[in-house]
């Protein structure tokens, strides 16, 4: 065979390369707006999440607990409410003296409090959201303080 006859083989084998290079970059193009496109939406989603995360906690009794400890205020702007009157009712049942407990009750409240150990250990694990996760860690350490208390005594 001549060049001559050749040539229009190698013409098109570099058509038809310079084809795939061009689909190839329209693909790859594609995909990184599509994937531009998720990450921005995800942001937004966090952004969002953070936001109703926040306005959760901030009313929340275990992230304030001075929130739950002065029902007076409550009670004088807003009256008895029922909010109010549940926290006064709470406030008044609630003591300061050392709680008595029989060896039955005290091994029922340390199996509980192992538990919800467990469990709050599992949900750190699989909570994705940071400010939550931090508020159950919050609540772990309080729940395994009050295990070592159950322990020493």
């Amino acid at each position: 065979m001549t060049v001559q006859n050749t040539s229009w083989l190698t013409l098109t084998n570099v058509l038809l390369g310079a084809a795939v290079v061009l689909c190839a970059l329209f693909v790859a193009l594609g995909a990184s707006c599509e994937l531009l496109a998720k990450l921005i939406k995800r942001k937004s989603y966090e952004a969002q999440l953070d936001h109703d995360m926040d306005e959760m906690f901030a009313s929340a009794p275990f992230h304030q607990p001075h929130k739950i400890l002065d029902a007076a205020p409550l009670r004088a702007s807003n009256g008895i409410g029922r909010t109010s009157l549940v926290k006064e009712v709470l406030m008044n049942a609630t003591t300061h003296e050392p709680l008595q407990l029989s060896g039955e009750e005290f091994a029922v409240l340390a199996e509980l409090l192992e538990s919800e150990r467990t469990k709050l250990l599992v949900e750190i694990r699989h909570t994705d959201h940071r400010a939550f996760r931090n508020e159950l860690r919050r609540r772990l350490a309080l729940v395994e303080s009050m295990v070592e208390r159950c322990q020493s005594t």
